[in-house]
C-alpha cells in the first residue's frame, strides 16, 4: 500500500481519506512504520501544501518512505 504525504514545519499531513476504516489503517502504518501520528488535510489545505511542498510516499510493503 502507497500513502501520500508531506511534512511542513515538522507537522506530517496526509488527504482525506475515502473512509474511516482506510484512514484507519493509513493512521496505523504511519505510527508503526514512521512514529508519527498524521494531521489529516481538506481536500482545499491539501492543494496548497502540495504547491508549496513536496509530495511524499509512505510505502507500507518495503517499510521505507520514497522521495
Amino acid at each position: 500500500m502507497y500513502y501520500e504525504y508531506i511534512i511542513e514545519d515538522g507537522v506530517y499531513y496526509v488527504p482525506r481519506p475515502s473512509g474511516v476504516i482506510a484512514g484507519m489503517v493509513r493512521h496505523s502504518a504511519f505510527r508503526s512504520l514512521l512514529g508519527q501520528t498524521p494531521t489529516i488535510a481538506t481536500p482545499e489545505f491539501w492543494e496548497k501544501l502540495v504547491g508549496r511542498n513536496n509530495v511524499k510516499i509512505l510505502d507500507t510493503k518495503s517499510e521505507e518512505s520514497c522521495r
